[in-house]
């Protein structure tokens, strides 16, 4: 199955603020490969491509992400500065599938934080050097190194900005050991009409003895199909992430899962929208991905 992961870059940045919140849980582990679980509805993608062929020996991943500032309520003050990323990963073979690692209910996975040791992912190979476009203007370079592609980050990277609706760009002539592609994809509309609000000075309450709902209103039609991944997050225990497409308009976070969570922990809540799609060189199919996220500190009540 297929879901979008970017929202969980943002959980870092959110959980430095928190007492008792460490960053870089498992939640954010797998930021630097693109790919981990945040529940199960799977994306059809399309997008403009290349001409050449539709897949072979390689598979990849371009992932952009555009986290919005977040605050952390009185004596917090705003943090998790507004920030945009960008990672690739390309192997041989297919990208490993990826399934629940703890408990599945009704389009939703929790999953406890990380221990022990994480198993190391595929080998990367080449796609030589990426150029990143917005529209016509360049807003950065992937570069390969020894151990794959460097994240890129607006922090380093100024230029590495967009829009909602903008058309970002990736293509990588002359290519290498993944051939030469072009593909493209529209960045999905920020969030309106968030049930509960998220972005704001006050930390929500979070009822663990019921389900809990987030509601929003659809993205207007675009190119790329798109899926909203809304997160729950008790940094003390783990994280439950529900994927469903744009169109349904809510996700409800089952009280069983949100058993797991104990009473009195601070977390966070974040919606991310996530458009898909395709491009493909002679030799390989190439995945891209544009996400927006939003978040809100929550405390968790009986």
């Amino acid at each position: 199955m297929r879901v979008p992961i970017a929202f969980l870059l943002a959980g870092a940045s959110l959980a430095a603020c928190s007492t008792g919140g460490p960053a870089g849980k498992s939640s954010s582990s797998a930021g630097s490969t693109g790919r981990t679980v945040a529940g199960t509805t799977t994306g059809t993608a399309s997008a403009s491509t290349s001409s050449g062929g539709s897949g072979g020996a390689y598979s990849g991943q371009v992932t952009f992400h555009q986290a919005a500032a977040a605050h952390g309520g009185a004596g917090h003050g705003t943090y998790g500065t507004p920030s945009n990323s960008a990672s690739a990963l390309f192997v041989a073979g297919s990208l490993p599938p990826v399934a629940c690692p703890g408990t599945e209910l009704g389009g939703c996975c929790y999953q406890p934080n990380a221990s022990g040791t994480i198993p190391a992912g595929p080998l990367p190979v080449s796609a030589g050097a990426i150029a990143v476009l917005d529209g016509a203007a360049g807003i950065g370079h992937f570069m390969p190194g020894a151990s794959g592609y460097p994240t890129l980050n607006s922090m380093v990277t100024p230029a590495l900005t967009w829009n909602a609706g903008d058309t970002l760009t990736v293509r990588n002539a002359p290519g290498a050991t993944v051939d030469r592609f072009t593909g493209s994809i529209v960045a999905p509309a920020v969030f309106t009409g968030l049930s509960p609000a998220l972005g704001g000075t006050t930390s929500l309450a979070v009822s663990l003895g019921q389900d809990f709902g987030l509601g929003w209103a659809v993205a207007p039609a675009a190119a790329s199909t798109t899926q909203v991944t809304a997160m729950l997050t008790d940094y003390s225990v783990g994280s439950i992430g529900c994927t469903v497409d744009d169109s349904a308009a809510a996700v409800v976070f089952p009280k069983t899962l949100l058993a797991h969570f104990a009473s009195g922990d601070p977390g966070t809540l974040s919606a991310t929208r996530t458009a898909f799609g395709l491009a493909a060189a002679d030799n390989a199919s190439v995945v891209l991905e544009v996400s927006y996220t939003t978040a809100n500190l929550v405390s968790f009540a009986p």
